[in-house]
């Protein structure tokens, strides 16, 4: 049997060459537990009042399905589901990105700087914030972030974490999912300035 010289270059080539795997960041988007914070008389989960136990605000939750991914081109995929108020109902918000009762997606951040001249590297974290704009309890992104952390190629990213919050309320953590509106709120106190965390990048035990 005959192999041509062609062929056996080309196999040598793919053999030598580098391969060029992307690197990712991929998660769920879990419920943060029911929690009345009696004293205030408020759930720390959801947006809603509570008078004396956690099961006050246990109807308020998301989907454990819900998923984030992230691409070495910085490129964002978001899946919210089954987002639900104090009384159990879907929610829908919006429907502008701009509107005062959409939830607050929190991207957290390290780019690692060098020759800062302060120990340690990768733990300086930079506060990323989008706006989640719900139809029947759902939400999805797909946008680039790389003309906000205006990163060079080749850069190591530390991924701190996820997390999302309810609405912020009117005049807080202004502006759309553009890219300047996006890089106007990094490291923006008042995208959390509901006290509440409605869910969290990770897993829930079993």
């Amino acid at each position: 049997m005959r192999i041509r010289g062609g062929l056996i270059a080309g196999a040598l080539l793919l053999c030598s060459a580098p391969t060029l795997a992307g690197t990712k960041v991929k998660m769920n988007i879990v419920p943060s537990p029911a929690d009345c914070f009696v004293g205030p008389g408020f759930c720390l989960n959801v947006a809603g009042s509570c008078f004396a136990a956690n099961s006050e605000c246990a109807l308020g939750t998301l989907s454990d399905k819900s998923k984030l991914q992230l691409k070495s081109d910085l490129s964002l995929k978001v899946k919210i589901k089954g987002v639900t108020d104090v009384s159990g109902a879907l929610m829908t918000t919006g429907p502008a990105e701009t509107a005062v009762d959409n939830l607050v997606l929190k991207l957290a951040f390290s780019t690692c700087p060098v020759d800062t001249g302060a120990p340690p590297i990768c733990d300086d974290p930079t506060n990323v914030y989008l706006k989640l704009v719900l139809t029947n309890g759902a939400a999805k992104l797909q946008l680039s972030l790389a003309s906000v952390l205006s990163l060079p190629v080749g850069s190591p990213v530390n991924f701190l974490g996820a997390s999302v919050w309810a609405a912020p309320g009117g005049g807080n953590c202004l502006g759309d999912n553009t890219a300047p509106n996006i890089t106007t709120r990094i490291n923006d106190a008042t995208c959390e300035a509901s006290n509440v965390v409605r869910g969290v990048g990770g897993l829930t035990t079993q």
